[in-house]
């Protein structure tokens, strides 16, 4: 088997045999240990052994991986069967497999010894004919048959031959058989037993021939030692050369077979075995006729030359991976398509963008939306005071434009637009300028947002809008403490802003003043208002703006600015922050005190220090020296002599002694300072309006009923009620007439308030509100506007004896054997209540009850306390504990006939009682 597949150039194979029986018996066994041995050159990729029943499925796809030609040893035709089965199931049966198939007991054999038909004389020749149907020409060229044949004979063939001369032997002497079918089965073992003849009788004609001491001596036929020695011979069996080694074994001839396109197998090696050497013969003229009945006639490898999954060249590659290359491929080239759109796309935007950006500059005046002056703070107007006219129209076409104040939206963003008369043709120098305006980008820097060329005499400039306005309106505003933090602060924005525009492309500010240093609303200074220097050329200068400009700029008319002009304008700036005042400490809306000012710094002196602003001695706002020493070399006459921009810039941070301040916490100290300050003052002056109102609320609360007089301070309306139960009190002072004929107005005044005040010490501590009081009477009500339900009947009660058994003590000061005596009538029984007024709300309470307890007090008797019927039924019957009589019926006015009752005091308190009947006295009968 080994030598056979090496002539095919096999160099990795799978082993796949049966092992359904012991080793020793098994001859696929003993078969596949053939490739174990070192004789063996071939490798054995995959081995394994089944059993009849056994599922192929993990055997077949473990070797589809591991080589294309597969060795097969089955014992049973079922088995071979069950496995190609497998094989066409998973599509493996196709020429790039090759599977030999060792039938080692020889299937010429299993055919006469069994039932099997004609058709199945081999397992190869069953297995195309059962799959004929369904699978077709498929199955023909993956099968090969490895068989043994001894006699180098056709099986079929051989058959036909052996059983006819059979058939004629058995007619002759001596069997004279002439009734023996002519064609007949002969048994399963006439093959050997004939071949076994031949060789014996071979044997014993060699054996016979020998002689002993020159005798023929049949007897040594039966001596089996000479039977061993017959050895080396070849003869003429039935079946072919019969050769016998010098160990007495038979070389046996092995078969390759494979299967043609007639679906019938042809011999195509033939391997003869000599003892340990295999002699193989191509039965064929050459080699590529082996493999005639495959594709291309091309020999099974292996190794597929595109690699077991077909990945290892560009067609099988193709032909293995379509569906991931299809499903991975169309989306990458649609991305790279995608992309290619994408970077067209993108550089056709850069390339748009570049000739934007080249005149993003460019503002229209449909994008400026006007804002109201209105909508302004006044205290900013001195943005707006050296760079425009107040009011200036501008033409768009048939669109006349008012521009007031300058301020704008563009954009979203609040803009101060700049307006610069008589316009000029912009160049493309001016271009250049206002691209590189554009694209300046730094803290202290200002943003330019565009410029618009007016088509009329006009050219605005659009400058970010900063809240907080500029140094001048800071330093205007009061609340606003301007210290030596400030001051060092706001110098190094204002350097630092310069030093960048004087290391960029605009070169110089030219137009530096502390209008134009703006605020913004983290408290940095912006430098703004500064560029387009030919358009400032042309265009007339403020005369308040030169009060910031350098002598020599002034002198030259047609010299719009300099660095070193720009740093003497910082100098004035500065003087501004250390005076806390505008420049020069004059009157900025005096024309004729700006033009001495300039006049005197233009002036050239001899000999003279030049003019410049005071600073005060000693330094305000504990300012350091260094800062003064810094400000007066920068307003140093000539300007060689001026330090530069980053010489200034290092100065001021030194002068902060290294310290790192923040001007937002610092501002953020200032008002945490002033917000503790106020709070204490807002506390203080919060106790006092607790105070006050505690006062306030105390006096409403004794005007009104509690009740009444919150819904009244949260200004709510007050609706009329009505209270199906109150008790109403009535009192009066006997004989007040008297009285007061004996006293003074003063001392009626006196003695009433002393007898009130002793009854509002009783009143506060019931549950009964006191509703007015008309000279001597007095009105208290209860159940109202608290409903306590029927207890108001026992307040009132409760109260009316107190103010009897009080009176006993009390004394008139100026009248000393005098005493106060009163009338007292109660009566309850619904009422309505409610506030009458506005300018003076009064609490009244209206309905007959009021009457009915009026005319009790007035039918009363001097130190009694007279109740109607209503009123004692809720005394003794719904509440109790009170002691009453009857006084009998009366006539009363209004009313008629009424049953009332003496109130005299209260159960628990026996001992203390009111008289129970009337006592005449000379005075009963005065009011």
């Amino acid at each position: 088997m080994c030598a056979m597949l090496s002539y095919l150039n096999a160099t990795r194979v799978a082993v796949l045999y049966e092992a359904s029986s012991s080793k020793e018996n098994n001859v696929c066994y003993i078969m596949q240990q053939e490739f174990d041995s070192k004789s063996c050159n071939i490798t054995v990729s995959y081995k394994s052994s089944y059993k009849l029943g056994d599922n192929f499925d993990e055997i077949l796809f473990n070797l589809q991986s591991l080589t294309r030609i597969v060795v097969v040893c089955a014992e049973t035709l079922q088995s071979q069967l069950d496995f190609f089965a497998r094989v066409i199931s998973l599509g493996m049966a196709n020429p790039d497999y090759l599977y030999v198939v060792a039938d080692m007991s020889g299937p010429y054999h299993k055919a006469q010894c069994s039932d099997y038909s004609a058709d199945y004389s081999s397992i190869a020749g069953a297995l195309p004919y059962i799959f004929l149907m369904s699978m077709g020409r498929r199955l023909r060229e993956p099968f090969v048959n490895l068989q043994y044949d001894p006699f180098n004979t056709t099986l079929n063939n051989f058959n036909t031959n052996f059983t006819n001369e059979i058939a004629d032997k058995l007619r002759m002497a001596p069997y004279n058989c002439t009734d023996c079918p002519r064609h007949f089965k002969v048994g399963c073992y006439s093959y050997q037993l004939a071949d076994t003849l031949l060789l014996y009788g071979n044997v014993l004609n060699r054996t016979v021939v020998t002689r002993r001491n020159g005798v023929y001596d049949l007897a040594t036929a039966r001596d089996g030692r000479l039977l061993m020695n017959m050895t080396n011979i070849t003869f003429m069996s039935y079946r072919g050369d019969f050769t016998l080694d010098a160990n007495g074994t038979r070389n046996p001839t092995f078969y390759l077979k494979g299967l043609t396109d007639k679906m019938e197998y042809a011999n195509i090696l033939r391997a003869l075995k000599i003892q340990n050497d295999v002699h193989i013969t191509n039965v064929f003229r050459n080699d590529s006729l082996i493999w005639r009945f495959r594709p291309n006639q091309q020999p099974v490898k292996s190794i597929p030359t595109c690699g077991f999954l077909g990945d290892a060249c560009f067609i099988g590659f193709l032909r293995h991976y379509w569906i991931f290359i299809v499903a991975v491929g169309v989306p990458l080239l649609t991305l790279v398509l995608l992309a290619c759109v994408v970077w067209l796309g993108i550089w056709h935007s850069k390339r748009k963008a570049t000739k934007i950006a080249k005149y993003a500059w460019k503002i229209g005046l449909a994008d400026l939306k006007e804002i109201t002056v209105t909508n302004l703070d006044k205290s900013k107007e001195t943005l707006l005071d050296f760079h425009s006219n107040s009011t200036v129209v501008v033409r768009d076409g048939n669109e006349e434009i008012e521009v007031r104040k300058n301020i704008f939206m563009l954009n979203g963003n609040t803009v101060l637009v700049e307006v610069l008369k008589p316009r000029i043709t912009l160049k493309k120098e001016d271009e250049k300028e206002a691209r590189n305006l554009y694209h300046l980008c730094h803290a202290n820097v200002n943003t330019f947002m565009g410029l618009c060329p007016d088509p009329s005499d006009h050219i605005c400039i659009a400058w970010i809008h900063c809240n907080r306005g500029s140094i001048q309106d800071v330093i205007r505003q009061e609340n606003i403490t301007i210290d030596a933090v400030f001051t060092q602060l706001f110098m190094l924005d204002i350097a630092k802003g310069l030093e960048y525009i004087h290391h960029s492309n605009v070169k110089y500010h030219g137009n530096l003043n502390s209008s134009c240093c703006l605020v913004d609303d983290r408290w940095q200074i912006k430098l703004s208002h500064f560029g387009m220097k030919n358009a400032r050329r042309v265009v007339e200068r403020h005369r308040k703006a030169n009060l910031w400009v350098a002598p020599e700029i002034l002198r030259n008319k047609d010299h719009i600015g300099s660095k070193e002009g720009d740093i003497y304008s910082f100098a004035i700036v500065s003087s501004e922050l250390m005076n806390v005042s505008l420049a020069w400490g004059i009157n900025h809306n005096s024309d004729s005190d700006i033009e001495n000012v300039i006049h005197t710094v233009t002036a050239i002196p001899y000999n003279q220090i030049p003019y410049r602003p005071q600073i005060p001695y000693p330094l305000p706002q504990d300012l350091s020296p260094s800062l003064v020493a810094l400000v007066q070399d920068c307003w140093q006459e000539e300007p060689s002599n001026r330090p530069r921009i980053t010489s200034i810039v290092n100065r001021l941070t030194l002068s902060g002694r290294g310290r790192k301040i923040n001007l937002m916490d610092h501002i953020f100290h200032i008002l945490e300072k002033y917000a503790t300050r106020l709070e204490e003052e807002v506390l203080e002056r919060t106790k006092e309006l607790i105070e006050e109102k505690k006062k306030a609320d105390g006096l409403l609360y004794r005007l009104l009923p509690l009740q009444v007089a919150e819904n009244l301070k949260t200004g709510h309306s007050l609706a009329p009620e009505n209270y199906d139960s109150a008790t109403v009190f009535f009192s009066d002072v006997v004989s007040f007439t008297a009285l007061a004929a004996k006293s003074s107005p003063l001392q009626v005044v006196n003695m009433l308030n002393d007898l009130y005040t002793k009854f509002d010490s009783i009143i506060q501590h019931f549950d009964v509100y006191k509703m007015e009081t008309i000279g001597d009477g007095l009105l208290v009500v209860s159940g109202l506007p608290h409903r306590n339900g029927i207890a108001h009947c026992s307040e009132i009660a409760r109260m009316a004896l107190k103010f009897q058994f009080g009176l006993e003590d009390f004394r008139v000061p100026h009248l000393r054997r005098e005493r106060i005596r009163l009338r007292i009538g109660i009566h309850t029984g619904p009422c309505a209540a409610g506030v009458i007024g506005l300018s003076m709300p009064r609490y009244c309470v209206f309905g007959d009850t009021i009457n009915k307890a009026s005319r009790m007090e007035s039918n009363g008797r001097p130190g009694h306390v007279h109740i109607s019927g209503d009123t004692n039924k809720y005394l003794t019957e719904l509440i109790g504990g009170f002691v009453t009589c009857l006084r009998g019926t009366i006539i009363v006015k209004g009313v008629g006939e009424m049953e009332t009752y003496w109130l005299r005091g209260t159960v628990e308190d026996q001992n203390r009682l009111l008289p129970p009947h009337e006592v005449k006295d000379s005075s009963d009968e005065e009011y």
